[in-house]
């Protein structure tokens, strides 16, 4: 485990840093502030010295070492254990730990620690911004806010994405169905992320303290956010569902083209087939007859018969003509 600061916090957001675990109680009770443990990349045998200074419950210590955890709040006696999921620049989700006591916070981290930076410079007041007294909760609504912003900043991103996708339907190129399909699953993923942390969020309003109206007020605020980043999923949901329909329906409207085209070209080649066949009838006719008497036999009694000659031709054109008119009858010709 990587202890990135262990700090006490005063009143004015002054930092005591470098803090022994055994003694950050004590500190922070004897500068009337609260102490601070940020953690990265946590092994069980430091989590473990860890929930031994503040008395952690061992179902807690558990969850935190196995990681995979779904974005909740749950109440330990005065501690209360936030788990929540940060959405990077690709959407991709990152683990966020959050364990509050009456005057401590453990935050542990995996990966990439440096937002926890912009967490710290919240809590403590920054100057650029109205910030609350130090507490607890001041450092728990810095962190929700932190991680509310990132969702509302990765909603405006895949709005942008969206709108961008809509516009390329209706054009000359439209996207691929893959492309939009990718898109549509990462709104998923982000509205994954942001349901539940409004929920987290609501409930730590409700438990605020009676004397706790400016927390509340900031946890309004980060309400406020995740309540338009959830609009903007929404909206984007039905967007990319709309184009999803528009590429399906131009992929059905191309491929009955297609068998139209190929219906037709059989048709074609059906009809060419008949007149094919038609010929071949009416000319087999004659040569059938004309077979017949060319046939090299001494016993033909129409050698010697003076209509047999005019006869063959006239059979032969009777016979071509019949097939003629029956052909032509049934559109064959």
């Amino acid at each position: 485990m990587s202890v990135r600061a262990a700090e006490v916090l005063g009143p004015d957001g002054t930092a005591v840093r470098g803090v022994p675990a055994e003694r950050l109680r004590d500190e922070a009770a004897a500068r009337g502030g609260v102490a601070w443990v940020d953690l990265v990349d946590p092994a069980d045998d430091e989590l473990a010295a860890l929930a031994a200074a503040l008395d952690l419950h061992p179902l807690l210590v558990e969850d935190i070492a196995k990681r995979g955890q779904r974005t909740k709040l749950e109440p330990y006696g005065q501690v209360r254990y936030l788990v929540l999921h940060r959405p990077d620049d690709d959407g991709a989700p990152h683990e966020v730990h959050v364990v509050a006591g009456p005057d401590w916070v453990v935050t542990a981290t995996w990966g990439d620690p440096g937002w926890i930076d912009a967490v710290r410079a919240r809590a403590a007041g920054d100057g650029a911004r109205a910030t609350l007294p130090i507490s607890p909760g001041a450092i728990v609504h810095a962190v929700l806010d932190a991680v509310g912003d990132a969702v509302l900043e990765r909603a405006q991103a895949l709005q942008d994405e969206a709108d961008g996708l809509e516009d390329r339907s209706l054009g000359s190129a439209p996207p691929d169905v893959d492309e939009a399909y990718r898109s549509l699953r990462r709104v998923a993923r982000l509205t994954r992320i942001a349901e539940p942390l409004g929920d987290v969020v609501a409930r730590l309003a409700a438990e605020a303290p009676s004397d706790g109206t400016e927390l509340r007020r900031h946890l309004r605020d980060v309400a406020d956010h995740l309540e338009r980043a959830a609009n903007r999923l929404e909206a984007q949901h039905a967007l990319l569902q709309g184009v999803l329909q528009l590429q399906a329906a131009r992929i059905a409207q191309r491929q009955n083209e297609h068998m139209e085209a190929l219906a037709e070209r059989s048709f074609v080649q059906g009809e060419q087939v008949k007149r094919v066949s038609s010929w071949a009838a009416i000319l087999f006719a004659p040569t059938l007859v004309a077979g017949i008497y060319g046939m090299n036999f001494d016993r033909m009694p129409e050698l010697r018969w003076p209509l047999g000659y005019p006869l063959a031709l006239l059979a032969m054109l009777v016979l071509s003509g019949g097939l003629y008119l029956a052909f032509k009858r049934k559109h064959w010709l």
